[in-house]
């Protein structure tokens, strides 16, 4: 290898290491939230909402909060992604990750004054930045070949873990009473603001742009709106589409509200709630990072896709079998293994079947549709946590089992052959 070939490769090491930190920081900041949210309005006599609240009144509360960050993301991610394609990938990253940091201090200043106005606000501008995780699966896309993209979409997940690891590991530990002053559930958001700050230099001044095409469609904000009715005129992708689609969905009722069955059910307090999204994801990151890759080598895109949502979708009924909480550590690593495989075979899947002037609008569209089922699954469903516990189960298993039939029926001669 000459020496000019030695800078590039070494060039392309250091761009997709600052584009793994950077996934990694972003997923910090968004996983806190989950122990912390459901604490401060779950918990007796909450200081969000009016005394007396009741718990459907909560878990709209609760559903508004997660809901609305996937909601921004899905007319902003399309936005941010052909933006992208037609700027430049490091521009709009610099530009997002100025609104992240933002949206972070309005969160802070949110917790301060205990005012759930200032936080549903925060999480709108929180969620116009997350639009950026197109921009990166982009430029991903750009620094690597075809052969090379679900390796590296597996290293992607796997940063993407060890931040949702660290996140509500954080967010349980900083807000339990026992352990620090309650306003140290600021200290989170503190974090988040810091780090976007951080990510943005780290871009300035180290990353170079990857995108050498530019596309010529101007985007505009309805763009996620425009990319769904797309996923339905492109035969050979809307299946996959629309099996993600019910996958997260399903996945988002589950992992966003299933620390409310664990409160009835084992009486976990934030702490826990914590260690429990913390471990999920570091089995997540791992998985992604190492244990999918003989699957990944040993078997088609289809059949991997196929298999890991039809047995994630009845294994994850066996939780509500788990009468001891210490069996929990016991189940959660078959259930995320399965659950590691879907997000990188399918974001190559996509990847590869787009032109190379088309990733930022192709996984643009992808994102769209993955935060269509993040904001929908809360968003209507979350007052119902407060009636039936059971329901992040119950729904989450059965909603994964329909985007296995769903894929399975568009894509049987493929599995099967």
């Amino acid at each position: 290898m000459d020496q000019s070939a030695a800078l590039k490769a070494w060039r392309k090491k250091v761009s997709f290491f600052i584009l793994m930190l950077i996934t990694m920081i972003d997923y910090i900041g968004i996983g806190f939230v989950y122990p912390i949210f459901s604490h401060l309005l779950f918990r007796s006599n909450s200081p969000l909402l009016s005394p007396g609240a009741s718990d459907m009144q909560k878990g709209f509360y609760l559903g508004l909060l997660l809901s609305l960050l996937s909601l921004a993301q899905f007319f902003f991610g399309p936005l941010l992604g052909k933006m992208s394609d037609r700027i430049g990938r490091k521009k709009v990253l610099l530009a997002s990750l100025s609104i992240g940091a933002g949206g972070y201090f309005l969160s802070l200043l949110g917790i301060l004054g205990m005012n759930i106005q200032l936080l549903l606000l925060s999480r709108i501008v929180i969620g116009a930045s997350a639009g950026n995780t197109a921009v990166i699966q982009a430029s991903i896309a750009d620094l690597s070949s075809a052969e090379e993209k679900s390796k590296s979409f597996g290293l992607y997940n796997m940063s993407l873990g060890i931040g949702l690891a660290l996140g509500p590991f954080l967010g349980g530990v900083f807000s339990n009473p026992d352990l620090f002053h309650e306003k140290a559930a600021t200290l989170p958001f503190w974090i988040g603001t810091l780090s976007c700050i951080a990510s943005f230099f780290l871009i300035a001044l180290f990353f170079p742009e990857t995108n050498r095409s530019e596309a010529q469609e101007r985007p505009g904000f309805l763009s996620g709106i425009y990319d769904l009715k797309k996923v339905f005129q492109m035969k050979g992708i809307r299946a996959l589409m629309l099996s993600i689609f019910f996958f997260v969905f399903g996945w988002s009722y589950y992992f966003e509200f299933v620390s409310i069955y664990l409160i009835n059910r084992f009486d976990f307090h934030a702490s826990d709630i914590g260690y429990f999204y913390g471990y999920s994801a570091a089995w997540y990151a791992f998985s992604t990072g190492f244990l999918i890759v003989p699957a990944l080598k040993r078997f088609r895109s289809e059949q991997v896709l196929f298999y890991s949502l039809a047995f994630a979708g009845v294994y994850i009924f066996l939780f509500l079998m788990i009468e001891n909480a210490a069996l929990l550590w016991v189940y959660l690593p078959v259930l995320i293994y399965l659950v590691s495989l879907v997000f990188p075979t399918a974001t190559a899947m996509v990847s590869n079947w787009a032109s190379p002037e088309r990733q930022g609008e192709a996984l643009g569209i992808f994102q769209s549709v993955q935060s269509l089922g993040w904001t929908v699954a809360p968003l209507i469903s979350g007052c119902f946590i407060g009636i039936y516990h059971k329901m992040p189960v119950l729904m989450g298993g059965a909603m994964i089992l329909v985007a296995g039939m769903i894929y399975g029926y568009f894509h049987k001669q493929k599995l099967f052959r």
